[in-house]
């Protein structure tokens, strides 16, 4: 590999934990996006700490600063959040370089890079060969912390101010139903896009009240900006497995019934009874969503 790994992360456990996933006969660089606090006992070359980082919600309004602080060869590694993935959506785009994510394993050798991950369920392995002679970007899932390169790095922090108009975090709280409320509730009301409008949600909202249940939605309502992610349903969100879900307007995509299989009771209320939710549910009522909701509601007890 011609450039050597500088891995980006939020704070030193996690740092630890991405230098854990290099070869030990290579040492790394850091960039932490944070106080420099504990960065000596890092298995890595050089530290280089961004204290003023460390408040930054906006990864993109962020990630020109944070780019002139990385190198323009070797690999740039970090863990795959949401903040990190696009940070690394930036540098693939503005860099033209290849980006790999999900990577579960990395291993280098002379020029050529190897990345692991699994897939199908992780029944299967996907390996991809990238050229270490161009920079490369890998987002990870990293083990936990391992023994590495055993130097002491030299630490470096970097005072000067960040770019203005950046978003800052200026306090944090609790939404009322978040994806763990969701996750353990006994009785799930979700909805798709077959509600037809946003506007339509208070109708669900009235019955999952009346139910005692917690709103999810499928990744289509999510997407369009309908109900928080916190109330995504799927692979890609929350899994849930209720005693009782009611899917309203819900078409049934791969990855939403994924995240709810587990459900003991599922009842599928939609207009189209070929509907794939419908193919898994235990009754299918074949109804207009809306208008079957606010019937539901009536008939309930207050």
């Amino acid at each position: 590999m011609t450039g050597e790994a500088t891995v980006v992360a939020r704070d030193v456990p996690e740092a630890a934990a991405l230098l854990g996933m290099l070869p030990r006969d290579r040492p790394a660089d850091v960039v932490l996006l944070g106080p420099a606090e504990g960065a000596q006992s890092l298995p890595a070359r050089r530290v280089l700490a961004l204290p003023r980082f460390a408040d930054s919600v906006d990864a993109l309004a962020a990630a020109p600063a944070i780019a002139a602080a990385l190198p323009r060869d070797g690999l740039i590694v970090l863990a795959s959040t949401p903040s990190a993935r696009d940070l690394a959506g930036w540098l693939a785009i503005r860099r033209d370089v290849p980006i790999v994510c999900g990577v579960r394993t990395l291993r280098v050798a002379g020029d050529d890079i190897e990345t692991g991950q699994m897939v199908n369920d992780e029944s299967a392995r996907l390996v991809h060969h990238l050229d270490g002679r161009r920079q490369a970007v890998v987002l990870t899932k990293p083990p936990p912390p391992g023994s590495g390169f055993h130097g002491q790095p030299t630490v470096e922090v970097d005072h000067r101010a960040v770019p203005d108009g950046l978003a800052r975090m200026v306090a944090a709280g609790g939404a009322s139903s978040g994806t763990d409320t969701l996750a353990a509730a006994r009785t799930v009301v979700c909805v798709g896009r077959g509600i037809g409008r946003p506007d339509h949600l208070e109708v669900f909202r009235r019955l999952a009240e009346r139910l005692g249940a917690s709103l999810g939605a499928t990744r289509a309502v999510v997407d369009a900006g309908w109900l928080p992610l916190s109330c995504q349903i799927g692979q890609t969100g929350v899994s849930v497995g209720p005693d009782l879900y009611l899917g309203f307007g819900v078409s049934g995509a791969a990855q939403h019934l994924a995240g709810m299989r587990a459900s003991r009771t599922v009842v599928a209320v939609n207009t189209d009874r070929h509907a794939a939710l419908c193919r898994e549910a235990d009754l299918v009522v074949v109804a207009d969503a809306v208008s079957f909701a606010q019937a539901l509601t009536r008939a309930l007890p207050d």
